[in-house]
């Protein structure tokens, strides 16, 4: 599950000590969330976080259930503090690769935080692809996260009529065809 929360704590009340929050996290094994803005812990899952230092934006935190603890290990990212990265290991969950979980958070481009950061935008794009490029070195990435991208009018997925070399899996995995309505996104 990947899910931004939007401030654990933004109402005033802790949604970590909300029993339907809590319900609709626990129906997963393992969680990626994104604008935390705290240390986030729950109970029966490890974690791992990282905030941005001297902000109130941000924060992001993978939690794992405790019983997957032999199988899955935090890798420190020294590149940003909006990306963490969990490694899933082949053996443990018996798959043929290493599985890199990266989450991230990408502040919008007209943000407060994205404004007082100079090349905020550019230069964490560029650690995400790094800290991508240098993990698929050791195995397979699965990215988790929200880029804050803004789509518009423009479809906001990968076009099956253009996707090259993918356009073989999404038949093999049942995608529907794209559909011909336009698209209005308010964002």
């Amino acid at each position: 599950m990947s899910w931004n929360i939007q401030d654990s704590i933004g109402d005033g009340s802790n949604k970590f000590h909300d029993p339907n929050f809590l319900s609709n996290l626990k129906q997963a094994n393992i969680i990626c969330l994104q604008e935390t803005k705290k240390l986030v812990k729950v109970e029966g899952y490890i974690s791992t976080n990282s905030n941005r230092k001297n902000s109130r934006s941000g924060g992001v935190c993978i939690l794992a259930e405790n019983w997957l603890r032999k199988g899955i290990s935090f890798i420190s990212c020294n590149e940003s503090d909006d990306i963490v990265v969990a490694k899933l290991d082949k053996n443990f969950f018996r798959l043929e690769f290493d599985l890199f979980l990266v989450c991230f958070y990408i502040s919008p481009h007209y943000s407060s935080y994205a404004k007082k950061t100079p090349d905020y935008t550019e230069k964490t794009f560029a650690a995400l692809n790094n800290v991508c490029n240098k993990l698929r070195q050791k195995g397979e990435v699965a990215m988790c996260g929200d880029s804050n991208a803004r789509t518009g009018t423009l479809p906001d997925f990968i076009s099956t009529s253009n996707a090259g070399a993918m356009h073989d899996v999404y038949d093999d995995i049942g995608l529907l065809t794209d559909s011909n309505e336009p698209r209005n996104n308010q964002d």
